[in-house]
């Protein structure tokens, strides 16, 4: 059973979400108070989903455990789950705007005693960040787990940027910046931020702090050395995060009771046009005939209609 301090993790942290120029892929929770008469999906209550559309999403498939993090290579979704022990999973996507349902299959363990906190990649290599009192970095190559030096600083934030492994760590006036180089941690430079860091990401080749003060998030580019304000926006409810995506950049909102909102920026002026309620795109679970359902019937009457036929000239055919 997942414990009460990794239950308190999940919920401070941002929704585990991903994406690229491609696509964008979150979790997803579904509405307690829906009555679920589908023996298959009992007790089921969290989603991996693909937005598809600008106002609609699939879900690709569903989860007994709200997952630590997750992130995109190539064709595949990866994502970390915790109990007593971290998990990393990998799941594919295909078909037309990724709608095929995959079967996620575990690539690897990692017996460690503390808490994962974010999963990034490096190259060829999945990297999982576990931040608390300080960073600890571990990689999986596929086969074997490779632990990388620690960072001596509470609750850095870890990320890619340009093939480099980049910590944010946060501080009283904003985050100080750690890169690991020759298997050490290089200290860079201190950036200012409006309120506290909630998260970093990468944007082609800019580095993207996302901060929080009050009822506000704020977004804060880094080109170069040049900090630079990207844009604010009112903090939605519920679980939420920040990725990147076909649009530009997409904050996306998922709330308990299944309700999950989007709001796009454009990259990179962070120009927003309002939020949008994401709506489930169920026609490609249903087979054919839950999408017509006129057509079982008409199909029994056809064959009906064959068989009497048949029946018809075999006995014409006998006389």
């Amino acid at each position: 059973m997942i414990s009460f301090v990794a239950i308190c993790l999940l919920a401070w942290q941002p929704l585990a979400s991903t994406g690229n120029d491609q696509g964008m892929w979150f979790i997803g929770d579904q509405d307690p108070t829906v009555l679920n008469f589908d023996a298959k999906t009992k007790g089921l209550d969290y989603s991996i989903c693909a937005r598809v559309s600008t106002e609609g999403y699939v879900i690709l498939q569903r989860l007994s455990r709200r997952p630590i993090d997750m992130m995109v290579i190539e064709e595949t979704l990866w994502f970390l789950d915790y109990s007593s022990s971290v998990a990393l999973y990998a799941i594919g996507k295909s078909g037309d705007e990724h709608r095929s349902i995959a079967q996620a299959t575990m690539q690897g363990i990692l017996e460690i005693d503390v808490i994962p906190t974010e999963l990034v990649s490096l190259r060829d290599l999945v990297v999982v960040g576990c931040s608390t009192e300080s960073l600890q970095v571990h990689t999986f190559d596929g086969h074997d787990w490779k632990q990388l030096p620690t960072l001596e600083e509470p609750n850095a934030r870890l990320a890619n940027h340009n093939g480099t492994l980049v910590a944010a760590a946060p501080s009283e006036q904003g985050v100080h910046l750690w890169s690991l180089s020759d298997e050490q941690w290089q200290e860079g430079p201190l950036v200012e931020l409006q309120g506290t860091l909630y998260d970093i990401m990468t944007k082609q080749n800019w580095l993207l702090f996302v901060s929080t003060k009050g009822d506000k998030a704020y977004i804060l580019g880094l080109q170069g050395t040049n900090p630079i304000e990207i844009a604010s926006f009112d903090i939605p409810k519920g679980s939420w995060s920040l990725v990147p995506s076909p649009e530009g950049i997409t904050v996306i909102g998922v709330e308990r009771n299944g309700t999950t909102s989007v709001l796009d920026l454009s990259w990179p002026s962070g120009i927003t046009n309002g939020w949008v309620s994401l709506q489930q795109d169920t026609t490609n679970d249903l087979s054919i005939f839950e999408r017509f359902p006129y057509l079982m019937p008409a199909t029994v009457v056809l064959l009906f209609f064959l068989l009497m036929s048949r029946r018809t000239k075999a006995k014409l055919n006998s006389k």
